[in-house]
């Protein structure tokens, strides 16, 4: 057996995060029109950002990704280099940019 190394390319789709840290003016502040307004808007982004996301995941999901859950995200692998997850990405009509993209060296036996 020898000794190898595989590239990963991890990805992440922020789902949302805590009330507070979507809405500035929430933690500490007063309930106003203003703020009630804000909140409803917060409801349509993240109807549309979660129904991108779905549709984004299953496209991952059927060019081979595989992907778990985390506490504000959900998160993809595959056993990739990271400049060719960026090239899969562009051919499937995504931007790179509109993710986070880490790529990991992962040390196994292989053989």
């Amino acid at each position: 057996m020898s000794q190898s190394s595989e590239k990963v390319t991890r990805l992440s789709l922020w789902l949302f995060g805590k009330p507070a840290w979507e809405i500035k003016a929430l933690e500490g502040g007063d309930v106003t029109p203003t703020l009630l307004k804000r909140i409803e808007a917060l409801g349509k982004e993240l109807q549309e950002r979660l129904q991108w996301t779905a549709k984004v995941a299953r496209e991952l999901l059927d060019h081979g990704w595989d992907g778990y859950g985390a506490l504000y995200d959900i998160c993809f692998y595959k056993p990739t280099p990271l400049e060719q997850a960026k090239k899969e990405l562009k051919e499937m009509g995504l931007d790179p940019g509109d993710f986070s993209l880490e790529e990991e060296e992962i040390d196994g036996d292989f053989g």
